[in-house]
């Protein structure tokens, strides 16, 4: 089986609150929660989301059996803090309401705005020479005859055992897995690999896998920037090293209106076919190329503050 499949991973959860029929009852532990109160003060029903991981999250929320109110029948919103996600006036003023609910939640931002024109550095070094970047096929439209994800496009580079991998943009690390051992000689493939996300500012998500286990450099909230090592790459056969890489976003799924709105549907992921600087110049890659990384110091600081730039030069100068 030539090539690697690959798919977005993405972080849904069906949560329940008062039901004792819910699917899932919150625990203290969970990344997100939701409670509900009566505001006695305001007369609002509010609903406050709990955050306990980084990274900027979609929520949907399905409200179940409400008592004196009238919610939302597509709540769907961008979380990057706790606090209030929701507030309703019941329909009899001076008297309280109250309902159930559901929700999921997914890694992402439903508001992100994709820059499709960002120059990307490649995420190896320069002394690599040229490198071959091949496209990976979608596990489910390949193997369950799925739909491909919105503008499908991921990329597997071809590199050499001991090869770093750097960071293809500022950004700030979400999600870092390293848990994974190599598999042996003559594996086809392995479903879990060693990876990072990293959140850039338009909302882009960049997914590094099949890292080297123990390589990885970076830990969770670190920012990043396009100079970054940020692990080995690995292996999941013991034989060929290559990086999986794809660039992601999320987005509100419109589904048909004759249809019953599904909460397990409310999101969907699109894909970003990105932009590399390589020695040819700002181009999009073709699949079975070889290509060259060029950085210079411009795009290494494209997306630095001014207090960045001087620490970076501070650091080069030591």
């Amino acid at each position: 089986m030539k090539g690697l499949y690959c798919w977005s991973a993405l972080l849904p959860a069906l949560l329940g609150c008062t039901s004792a029929s819910a699917q899932y009852l919150q625990k203290d532990q969970d990344p997100i929660s939701l409670e509900s109160r009566f505001d006695q003060t305001q007369g609002d029903f509010v609903v406050t989301v709990n955050k306990r991981v980084l990274g900027s999250y979609s929520i949907a929320v399905e409200f179940v059996a409400p008592q004196n109110l009238i919610p939302p029948s597509r709540f769907r919103r961008a979380v990057r803090s706790s606090g209030t996600l929701l507030r309703l006036k019941p329909t009899q003023p001076k008297q309280p309401g109250w309902c159930n609910f559901r929700f999921l939640y997914i890694l992402g931002a439903n508001d992100a705005r994709p820059d499709l024109d960002f120059v990307y550095r490649l995420p190896f070094s320069e002394t690599n020479g040229e490198v071959r970047a091949d496209t990976a096929t979608n596990f489910d439209a390949h193997f369950f005859q799925k739909a491909r994800p919105k503008n499908w496009t991921a990329y597997y580079f071809q590199m050499q055992r001991g090869d770093t991998v750097f960071a293809v943009r500022k950004g700030r690390v979400v999600a870092v897995q390293d848990d994974n051992p190599q598999s042996s000689p003559g594996t086809l493939y392995a479903s879990q690999t060693n990876s990072l996300r990293v959140e850039h500012a338009d909302g882009t998500i960049a997914v590094y896998q099949l890292l080297e286990q123990g390589s990885i450099q970076v830990r969770e909230g670190e920012m990043v920037y396009p100079d970054t090592p940020l692990a080995l790459v690995g292996s999941f056969d013991g034989e060929r090293y290559q990086l999986a890489f794809y660039l992601y976003y999320i987005e509100n799924k419109d589904s048909d209106p004759s249809e019953s709105y599904d909460l397990t549907r409310a999101f969907t992921s699109a894909f970003v076919e990105p932009v590399f600087s390589t020695s040819q110049g700002a181009i999009k890659l073709q699949s079975g190329h070889a290509y060259r990384s060029r950085v210079n110091q411009e795009l290494v600081q494209e997306e630095m503050s001014k207090r960045e730039i001087k620490k970076r030069k501070s650091l080069i100068e030591m």
